[in-house]
Parts: structure tokens; sequence; C-alpha cells
């Protein structure tokens, strides 16, 4: 198990001791993401006034929908690739078939060109 670390992140002005095993780094994107949605959503609802309790309620509504929208990109992302895995394992069964028929044709064309050839000499 990975060891855990605390951190101290701020948080629209505030101070949140954190302990996580994820490193420090992916800690303070978090940080950064949650800090920049709570600015744009200031931002947009600067005139209402809202409560920190509210803003922070927001934030974690519109990160929730980011999260799950997210999600459902790439789940429909996964059954794509799972549709070209399918088809391109298809599609090389199918070269094999080609590749053999070739090579049977070439030994067709072969065996038919030594007959012509002893045809011609008799």
């Amino acid at each position: 198990m990975a060891e855990k670390k605390t951190i101290v992140m701020q948080i629209a002005g505030g101070d949140y001791k954190v302990t996580a095993s994820e490193s420090e780094e992916h800690l303070r994107q978090i940080e950064v993401c949650v800090n920049d949605k709570i600015r744009a959503l200031r931002k947009l609802l600067s005139v209402q006034g809202l409560s920190d309790e509210n803003l922070a309620m927001l934030t974690a509504i519109n990160l929730a929908d980011d999260y799950l929208k997210t999600q459902k990109q790439l789940k429909t992302l996964q059954t794509k690739v799972e549709r070209l895995t399918q088809r391109e394992k298809e599609l090389e069964e199918a070269a094999l078939r080609y590749e053999e028929e070739i090579m049977q044709l070439e030994t067709e064309n072969q065996e038919y060109a030594e007959q012509l050839k002893k045809d011609t000499e008799a």
C-alpha cells in the first residue's frame, strides 16, 4: 500500500489538512481544479452573493456533473475501442485467409505454368 502523506490545501481562502496516499502533485492538481471551479462559479454568480457553504455545495455539484459527463464519455470511448478491436481482429483474420488464398493461387499458377511448358515442349 502507498504511504500516506498529509498536506495543507488552500481552497477558497481556507486551509484544509488532507491525508491521502496519492502523490502531492495529484493533490495539488485537485486543489487547483477545485479553486478554478470556485472562481468560475463566483464570477458567474457574483450578483447573487452566495454564502461560502452554498458556493461549496454548487462547486461539489458542478464537479460531480463534470465527473459523470467524463465517465459517460469514457464509456462511449471504451465501447468504440472494443468495436474497433473486434473489427481489427476480423480484418487480421481476413488478411490471413487472403494470404493463404494467394499462396494457393500462386502454387496453382506455378503448376499451370509448368504444365503449359511441358505441353509446349511436347
